[in-house]
């Protein structure tokens, strides 16, 4: 009898520990896919940028607002980065382990981009087209400091799906 109550309170405990691994996987995945969420608001918030940029469009008020979408989306992407969630140990995660291996590189590929996105949604916010144009530029470029813009793309700190 008693070894039965003891191989049924091993049998809880690791069933306990392994509940409990399984709950911190589900929220690091749950981590991923917000995170993903935040990148795609981000690309969904470059098509309007672009469409001024290619001279589809004039609407500068929708660029201002899109490109401060972009920068408070930013900060929400830089919380969500949080170590143990690189490509390989979380599945559906794409960030490649260099955002925690080079973090001084990271963060000024970041800062940049955020520098970019702000001085993007001044210049949409002054009304001045070609002022806009050409931090539009700068802003594309702080954007391929991570990876490739093409979504399935890979780059420095993001792995290619």
């Amino acid at each position: 009898m008693f070894r039965r109550a003891s191989l049924c309170a091993v049998t809880a405990f690791f069933a306990l520990i392994a509940t409990g691994n399984l709950s911190a996987q589900y929220d690091l995945v749950k981590v991923i896919t917000d995170r993903q969420g935040v990148m795609f608001d981000i690309q969904s918030a470059y098509w309007p940028l672009l469409d001024v940029q290619d001279g589809k469009s004039t609407d500068l008020a929708a660029a201002a607002a899109a490109s401060q979408s972009i920068e408070d989306a930013l900060g929400r992407f830089s919380a969500l980065l949080l170590p143990g969630t690189a490509k390989g140990e979380v599945p559906g995660s794409r960030a490649n382990p260099e955002v925690w291996t080079e973090p001084a590189d990271f963060a000024a590929a970041l800062n940049a981009l955020q520098a970019a996105a702000a001085a993007l949604s001044d210049a949409a916010s002054s009304g001045d087209i070609e002022l806009f144009k050409a931090r539009f530029d700068t802003f594309a470029s702080a954007c391929v400091g991570c990876h490739e813009f093409k979504p399935s793309g890979g780059g420095r700190f993001r792995a290619p799906k």
